[in-house]
């Protein structure tokens, strides 16, 4: 069955109520008849079954006819608070991080962000949540990351304290690896929480790096190649997922 995400008003009584992109994809891309069954998910754990009654372009509804609670509890939770990149290259970021089971997304203003990303902040947040549930219902999720607003670096570094582990993977770290720091992990008390803050396309500045490990951050090397901010993230939240994720 097809899946589609629930934005808030969707839900009138036991009905789903699909309007605008989401009913003219519904009828014309997916060609579904009045009907075909489809599933909804809110973003939150609840997901309900139900049948297509009422088709057109601009308006679809189901009734329904089954609701379930989410048991999606991931083994560890991954925040991953990613510098803001140029044009929409946050985009793709938290995409494919989604995809991989991120639970939070922290978008980062750091020394190197371009101040414009930073006042657009907001604006892009929103388009960011969609983006989360759109990969969500791809990927099969139930529970959508909770997307953050732009929070700014000095504030930043308090959340090192929240999490059981915290990770500044960063290009001059040649001694910790995060492959050593996660074997370390799994051979012991796996975290339950773990934050990833990654850098922008300039890198993190020698002070930046000073400041996160003074906060508590883990200085790591993701090995002996410079990966490109775009894929930083994302190739940090695969390995902890295959290291100590889900299994």
């Amino acid at each position: 069955m097809k899946r589609f995400f629930l934005s808030p008003g969707s839900l009138q009584g036991r009905r789903m109520v699909f309007t605008g992109p989401d009913a003219r994809y519904i009828s014309r891309s997916l060609r579904l008849k009045r009907g075909a069954e489809i599933v909804g998910f809110d973003g939150a754990g609840m997901e309900y079954t139900g049948t297509i009654a009422i088709l057109s372009p601009r308006r679809v509804e189901a009734v329904i006819s089954e609701t379930s609670v989410s048991e999606e509890l991931p083994s560890v939770r991954i925040a991953l608070a990613q510098s803001l990149l140029k044009g929409r290259g946050l985009d793709g970021v938290l995409r494919q991080a989604t995809e991989l089971g991120i639970s939070e997304f922290i978008p980062l203003a750091t020394r190197y962000t371009i101040p414009r990303l930073y006042q657009e902040g907001e604006k892009r947040r929103q388009r960011w949540a969609r983006i989360a549930a759109d990969a969500s219902r791809q990927s099969g999720r139930k529970i959508n990351p909770v997307v953050h607003p732009v929070e700014q670096w000095k504030n930043f570094l308090a959340r090192a304290q929240e999490y059981d582990l915290s990770l500044l993977p960063w290009e001059k770290e040649g001694e910790k690896s995060l492959k050593a720091v996660t074997a370390r992990s799994a051979g012991g008390g796996v975290p339950a929480r773990i934050l990833v803050a990654i850098g922008p396309e300039g890198g993190f500045t020698e002070s930046e790096a000073a400041e996160a490990v003074e906060a508590g951050f883990l200085a790591v090397s993701l090995g002996p190649r410079i990966l490109r901010a775009a894929t930083a993230g994302v190739a940090a939240v695969a390995y902890l997922q295959l290291a100590l994720g889900d299994r």
